[in-house]
């Protein structure tokens, strides 16, 4: 986090150069539009007022012109677009377009993919939207080139093949991949100058917001690279010969607004919450089978689960509270059961009363999209499926969590999906 004196000013010059690329709504404002808009940040005072919210929306305000393109940084932009949902009937042209500066070889002045990482992020971001075969293609020259490239280009090759998936929150595969660059770079490698330093606080930012659990040993070593990357920041910005372009910029900033011990507390809050809920049945076991002849207590149903898992999960998260019950149709309300602001999130319970609920209790988990509406702050949703008599086999679990944790796109935002039957 960057809190000295100066921050505010260096943060107004970070703008400023993000804002000479609004001003022309190009490539780099719908790169910067792309990463600043992958999940609010935050709780940082110095940039709480964000800019940007408003600014970079303008950005898409108006569809590019029609075909044809014929600058890689015209399918870029048609590509960062697409991912946003906009000009979906041009999907067919991006395509064929895409295609065609995968197979195009390096040849300056001329962008290609190969070698601009601008062009490279903006194709990636179309194709893991129209689900092109090209994505295979695109994937093999990242992999190919991430270990003798410069670490900006081997961190933005991180979250150009996580693009090409379809989504902009790291998977936790990926994720591991993304610490490994970070922690245990190849000799290889060239020196770092400012822009690798910034992309490495970024992605450091990045993988505490992925799908990826560190064991606490990661946790600390991911530690080390968000202090250094902080310093690294403090002394880009108190400099007045720093160079970095709005990308550059936009990455930068998107590290800056939330501090990374709110992110590593983020991280280690939600693990608990999921750790509470993958020893459920041990902690039921010991209310059905109590010493010194006390009488048995049972979870017969989903309000015992929602009281026994508040008990549980209250020391570890003080700020979780019971959403006001409202009506359901079919399962389903626009209320969560819990909520956590401090972790961005929002906790549905299920307990599956017979085979024929196992079977309907996979639409009852999609949360309506008022739902979203009414909590602005949530970014990730645990789903407990309780589960004790295995109505759902215990065979088809895997299959179930893997199918429900996904990642849904609620109007300008996304929320993660993480599904437990236990």
């Amino acid at each position: 986090m960057v809190n000295d004196s100066g921050a505010g000013s260096g943060v107004n010059a970070l703008w400023s150069i993000v804002a000479e690329s609004v001003a022309q709504a190009d490539l780099e404002a719908h790169l910067s539009l792309l990463v600043l808009d992958s999940g609010a940040r935050g709780s940082n005072p110095v940039v709480v007022s964000r800019p940007w919210d408003q600014d970079l929306r303008t950005v898409v305000a108006s569809p590019l012109p029609a075909a044809p393109m014929r600058r890689p940084q015209d399918v870029a932009t048609l590509g960062i677009r697409l991912a946003m949902g906009l000009e979906t009937e041009r999907a067919g042209e991006f395509e064929r377009d895409a295609g065609r500066e995968v197979a195009r070889v390096p040849m300056p002045p001329v962008a290609c993919l190969r070698d601009d990482d601008r062009v490279l992020l903006g194709i990636s971001a179309g194709l893991g939207k129209v689900g092109s075969e090209a994505a295979n293609d695109v994937l093999a020259i990242l992999r190919q080139r991430e270990r003798d490239c410069p670490l900006r280009q081997a961190c933005l090759g991180v979250f150009a093949e996580a693009l090409l998936t379809g989504s902009r929150i790291l998977q936790a595969t990926l994720s591991e991949r993304g610490y490994h660059i970070l922690i245990a770079p190849p000799t290889s490698r060239p020196e770092q100058g400012d822009r690798d330093r910034v992309a490495a606080y970024w992605l450091a930012t990045r993988l505490l917001d992925s799908d990826w659990r560190p064991t606490d040993q990661q946790v600390g070593l991911l530690g080390r690279v968000l202090d250094e990357g902080g310093r690294a920041a403090r002394l880009i910005l108190a400099r007045k010969n720093w160079l970095l372009d709005p990308l550059d910029a936009a990455m930068l900033l998107d590290a800056m607004s939330a501090a990374p011990a709110t992110r590593l507390a983020r991280a280690s809050g939600l693990d608990a919450v999921l750790t509470i809920i993958d020893r459920f049945a041990a902690s039921t076991s010991v209310l059905a089978n109590r010493q010194r002849n006390r009488a048995e207590i049972h979870i017969r149903d989903e309000y015992d689960v929602q009281d026994l898992f508040h008990a549980l999960v209250l020391p570890a998260v003080p700020d979780i509270v019971p959403e006001d019950p409202a009506p359901k149709i079919a399962g389903k309300s626009s209320r969560l059961d819990f909520t956590s602001k401090s972790l961005r999130l929002g906790v549905e319970l299920k307990h599956v009363r017979s085979a024929a609920h196992g079977r309907d209790v996979r639409e009852e988990l999609l949360v309506d999209s008022a739902t979203y509406q009414a909590h602005p702050y949530v970014e990730t949703v645990v789903a407990f499926v309780h589960d004790p008599e295995r109505h759902i086999p215990l065979s088809e679990r895997p299959a179930f969590e893997a199918d429900m944790s996904v990642i849904v796109a609620v109007a300008d935002r996304t929320v993660r999906y993480i599904v437990r039957v236990r």
